[in-house]
């Protein structure tokens, strides 16, 4: 399993606490147990007035934090912000594959921004850090994306994520075998533990994910 850290710089702007699961997993296009069950809390997500999002505590809590490291939350959404907008719009909710379909299923009934990872292209050791002006990547779907003041996920290589949005270094295909998966929970009371028990049923239930380990850290 990647060894996961969070740097004093991200330690000091709030209370962290990861989600971590690393899975073996098996990647399909669609599964319509899972796409009714996605459609079903997408329906219900939908019924939350936009004006209340933002104070969700998991929502709030990733906003706090962005503020605290310098960045501005209404410019650079968190994922999880940005989903449940999408969906209280009236936008409806885009579908990738079953991997990508369970990390928004978990982001939208949660309020947690999440990151799902090809295991096999996140080279060594994993820091989750504050982005500098010197970080950048493609975002999945957004081009270039500027990382300085984010808090980002970063291996050997360099950044490859954070809770706005992903690389497409280490983006989810349907060539992946083993996963990492990371649930990003900032501000005090914000359980991520009984999340991670769910993702992986899910992945479990709709991934064929097996040799699986999961772990909490919080600092």
């Amino acid at each position: 399993m990647h060894t996961v850290t969070v740097a004093p710089d991200v330690a000091q702007a709030g209370t962290v606490t990861l989600g971590i699961l690393e899975a073996r997993v098996v990647v399909r296009a669609d599964d319509a147990e899972l796409a009714a069950l996605l459609a079903t809390e997408a329906d219900r997500a939908a019924t939350r007035p936009v004006e209340d999002i933002a104070g969700l505590p998991a929502v709030a809590g990733t906003r706090s934090l962005y503020k605290a490291l310098g960045k501005d939350p209404a410019r650079y959404r968190p994922a999880s912000e940005a989903l449940l907008r999408r969906l209280a719009q009236g936008k409806g909710l885009y579908r990738v594959n079953t991997v990508v379909d369970i990390n928004n299923l978990m982001s939208i009934t949660t309020g947690l921004p999440g990151g799902t990872y090809d295991a096999a292209l996140v080279q060594g050791d994993v820091v989750l850090r504050r982005g500098s002006p010197e970080d950048s990547y493609a975002g999945i779907g957004r081009g270039p994306l500027n990382l300085d003041g984010l808090p980002i996920l970063a291996d050997e290589v360099g950044a490859f994520g954070s809770p706005t949005s992903d690389s497409e270094r280490t983006a989810i295909t349907p060539e992946t075998r083993r996963l990492l998966m990371i649930l990003f929970g900032f501000g005090e009371g914000v359980d991520v533990q009984a999340p991670l028990g769910r993702a992986a049923e899910l992945l479990a239930r709709f991934a064929v994910a097996d040799d699986m380990e999961t772990r909490v850290l919080r600092v």
